[in-house]
């Protein structure tokens, strides 16, 4: 049994890490969705994100196409690192209730 607990402790840690490491990329990549305007006849680009309760529109001008593709890709970038994040919360929660189980089987 310890050898189990061993490898669970150790797959947990790895899972921590990782998930600390998917927050820090998420931090770092733009939040939202590109949102067009017209004024007077003209386009402009801004970002909308949430901030708590409100909606934020950031300006960010006059973008050609190849900077909404790049966004696009980020865009798409970021919910792939929040679907993996996702993963590996539900797998600590699936060994953290693992590693449970076996110290109750153990005091029993």
């Amino acid at each position: 049994m310890r050898i189990l607990r061993g490898i669970l402790n150790e797959e947990l840690e790895r899972s921590q890490r990782l998930l600390v490491s998917y927050a820090k990329m998420l931090e770092r990549m733009p939040r939202g969705v590109l949102v067009q305007k017209k004024v007077r006849g003209r386009s402009f680009w801004y970002r909308a994100y949430r901030e708590k309760d409100k909606v934020i529109f950031k300006y960010l001008g006059k973008l050609g196409p190849e900077q909404i593709e790049k966004f696009q890709q980020e865009r798409a970038k970021r919910k792939n690192i929040q679907k993996m994040a996702k993963e590996v919360k539900k797998q600590i929660i699936f060994i953290q209730r693992a590693l449970h189980e076996r110290r109750r089987q153990n005091a029993l």
